[in-house]
């Protein structure tokens, strides 16, 4: 009955676990991430948590960084809605800053990191 108990007790931690999954990586090696359990659907519009581990640290002395992104998959632009800079890699050691970005739809270049990002949002709806 406790191991019942305890499973009950942690289920609603494992239900909204993160799965992040590498979508992407620059010539610079920097890897991009999506957190495929955070994707929603509204419509054309898919909002999702994106996260980044630059290769080496950024003019502000950050590793990584973790972005909410909202792309509409029948205009292909994107939106950058919030952001959280971090001291070391996966989103892990010290908040360096926080952005929240005001509404700015910009169309999504061919052949770019944004566009392997959109086509693996858009596939899942």
């Amino acid at each position: 009955m406790k191991r019942l108990l305890i499973a009950v007790l942690f289920f609603p931690v494992f239900a909204n676990a993160s799965n992040w999954i590498l979508v992407s990586k620059s010539t610079d090696g920097d890897s991009y991430y999506v957190d495929s359990q955070s994707i929603m659907y509204n419509g054309n519009e898919a909002s999702y948590w994106a996260k980044v581990n630059y290769k080496s640290r950024d003019k502000f002395g950050n590793l990584s960084s973790k972005e909410q992104w909202a792309m509409n998959c029948r205009t292909r632009e994107s939106n950058l809605l919030y952001m959280n800079s971090y001291s070391d890699f996966d989103n892990r050691g010290t908040t360096t800053g926080s952005y929240k970005a005001p509404a700015d739809w910009r169309p999504v270049s061919p052949d770019s990191i944004a566009e392997e990002i959109l086509r693996f949002v858009c596939k899942k709806r």
